[in-house]
């Protein structure tokens, strides 16, 4: 699901993105996709491409699991510097980088509209964001499965990581 989330990029950029497939299982495509990934991180970050919102989901302990950012995790099992940006548990979120949160358009506006502006979101509008939430994944066919997909959206609209978590709490329960 690529929507207007997707950032612009260059012809070199694109010949790169080209070569990951974000969803592939098989060992030489996920080691293809991982090298182009390596490759590609990098200029996306120097040019400025990737939002500081949709950074923070991957450098902050507040987004990550536990009280690890995810690349705190990556590097407590040995990743360290470039090889981080190669590693396949980085796919994900380069995916996250380049396309935003892996839902339908739908959602993604219906939330946005719903949060506004974050800086002046208070905590007595979560409860009706995270009813919002709900609604909206049961009406598009999404389940837990995807609670990650709205933790990532959250971060990206600017809410607090204390907000966000609450969203994904309430998408996780969903059943289908």
């Amino acid at each position: 699901m690529h929507g207007s989330g997707t950032i612009e990029m260059n012809e070199q950029e694109l010949a790169l993105l080209d070569q990951i497939d974000f969803g592939a299982s098989n060992p030489p495509d996920v080691a293809r996709a991982c090298a182009a990934a390596r490759q590609l991180a990098p200029l996306l970050l120097d040019r400025g491409a990737i939002s500081k919102r949709r950074q923070r989901y991957f450098l902050e302990p507040e987004w990550g699991a536990g009280r690890m950012s995810w690349m705190q995790m990556l590097e407590q099992q040995g990743v360290c510097g470039a090889d981080i940006l190669a590693h396949p548990g980085f796919l994900r979120i380069l995916r996250f980088f380049i396309h935003g949160a892996d839902l339908p358009e739908a959602v993604i506006v219906a939330l946005r509209e719903q949060v506004g502006e974050p800086k002046t979101f208070k905590g007595e509008e979560l409860v009706p964001l995270c009813r919002l939430a709900r609604q909206l994944a049961r009406s598009h066919g999404l389940g837990a499965a995807h609670a990650d997909d709205f933790l990532r959206l959250a971060a990206e609209l600017g809410l607090a990581p204390r907000h966000a978590i609450e969203m994904h709490r309430a998408i996780a329960a969903l059943r289908r």
